[in-house]
């Protein structure tokens, strides 16, 4: 999830079937929402080195799970949890989380953080992050004329990179 400020498993899994819905618009390239799910889990490991540790449920493996209410409006009426979970869960429904069999969350709340003292230092390094951006932004305004024809040439041009979306009309 390079291209956000939220790295949310929820939204990607979703993301992961509407860009092969755009890629194939008879649909037959969308993936099962059972799939999507196997992708981020035991996917997920397995890109991190870790899939001896930690992506499935079972014998050996570290206890990480996270537990949905399934009572959430995502979920009701109740037909396909895999279905639900892919295309209409945002992170609402995690009730519970564990990792390496520690309750690192629940009921929606940090058991092993204070969230008032983190909110208060995110705060607090906001004012920097805010200057810091301001500054950032300016410079990139002074450049994004040239990064905007370079794009635009990229998809006038066969750069060697197979899209999944229709170009820009020109």
């Amino acid at each position: 999830c390079s291209c956000s400020d939220i790295q949310n498993t929820f939204l990607a899994m979703r993301l992961a079937c509407s860009l092969a819905g755009l890629h194939d618009p008879q649909r037959n390239a969308i993936p099962p929402a059972a799939q999507v799910i196997r992708w981020a889990t035991e996917g997920g490991a397995g890109a991190l080195g870790l899939a001896d540790e930690v992506g499935a449920l079972k014998p050996g493996m570290k206890a990480d799970m996270t537990l949905l209410d399934l009572g959430r409006p995502s979920y009701l009426p109740f037909n396909s949890a895999a279905r639900q979970t892919v295309f209409s869960e945002a992170g609402a429904a995690v009730h519970t989380v564990l990792v390496d069999g520690r309750v690192v969350l629940e009921g929606g709340r940090l058991t092993m953080t204070d969230e008032d003292a983190l909110r208060d230092a995110v705060e607090e390094a906001a004012v920097d992050l805010r200057r810091d951006f301001a500054a950032v932004n300016a410079r990139f305004e002074e450049v994004y004329e040239y990064l905007q024809e370079a794009w635009l040439w990229s998809w006038r041009e066969d750069i060697g990179i197979a899209r999944t979306i229709a170009p820009p009309r020109f």
